[in-house]
């Protein structure tokens, strides 16, 4: 058994980084786990992408809500307007349209970016943050709640799972629901608990560690200036003969079905 870490595995797994192309759709680990779980059960290309390297998924992981860490208070969408915004990968995107400049990096190199001035602060997750210590450079906490992002599964060889026996591969199928399940609720609680230590640790530095939540207008205001970032992914996969439209319609109906209220449909684009 093993580990995938999705969201690195682009190139591999293209169908699989959706939610990462449309940001904004849900901050409840458990139901965009759920979707997603749904998803590889009803969609054959997508369960097809992780079966080609021979292994077999039994549980999937996720992300807690990517937030703004940042040198200086946000208080609106404009204070952006001019900022270099450390961000992994393709939550660079994430920053279009907001007069915000992405600067490609890493947990290892935020720290040294960000107090070097390399970066104006970062995108990234408290349970990331926490241990890097990087509200010592960015004591500015903007609750954005951008978003989740599936990032993984737990798996196993297909030719070892094959090789045992019926009731051992039944436990592993249910084993793997518990995980997901349990990993879900797991990211509604510790990173809760993981920015109260955040606060705890900042407080006598100088700033002090100060939390704010954006304000919903200008979450609102940031989503509807970014590009039709799941029309071109889409689009995209399309072009590789992917079923990325499919893919992108199921996530927000799935998503919907369930209670959410994405701020920007990214299927109706």
């Amino acid at each position: 058994m093993g580990w995938v870490f999705a969201l690195l595995e682009g190139a591999e797994l293209p169908l699989s980084q959706v939610s990462s192309y449309a940001p904004f759709a849900t901050n409840i680990p458990p139901v965009q786990l759920a979707v997603m779980q749904e998803m590889l059960d009803t969609i054959p290309e997508l369960r097809a992408e992780w079966e080609e390297h021979n292994i077999v998924v039994l549980g999937l992981t996720g992300t807690d809500s990517y937030d703004l860490y940042t040198k200086k208070p946000i208080t609106s969408l404009a204070d952006l307007n001019g900022m270099k915004i450390s961000a992994p990968g393709v939550l660079g995107t994430w920053l279009s349209g907001t007069g915000a400049d992405p600067v490609g990096g890493s947990l290892t190199s935020y720290y040294t970016d960000i107090q070097t001035g390399v970066s104006d602060g970062v995108l990234s997750l408290a349970l990331g943050v926490f241990p890097a210590k990087i509200y010592e450079v960015a004591p500015y906490v903007t609750r954005v709640q951008m978003g989740r992002a599936f990032s993984g599964a737990i798996t196993v060889n297909a030719d070892v799972r094959a090789g045992l026996p019926d009731e051992v591969q039944a436990a592993m199928r249910a084993a793997g629901a518990h995980f997901t399940a349990a990993h879900g609720q797991d990211l509604l609680e510790r990173p809760v608990a993981v920015m109260q230590k955040i606060v705890e640790a900042g407080a006598t530095q100088n700033p002090p560690v100060t939390v704010t939540d954006m304000p919903q207008d200008q979450r609102t205001a940031w989503v509807n200036v970014l590009p039709d970032l799941a029309g071109t992914w889409a689009a995209d996969m399309e072009a590789r003969g992917l079923p990325g439209r499919a893919v992108l319609t199921a996530y927000m109906a799935g998503l919907k079905a369930r209670g959410e209220t994405p701020v920007r449909d990214w299927a109706a684009q």
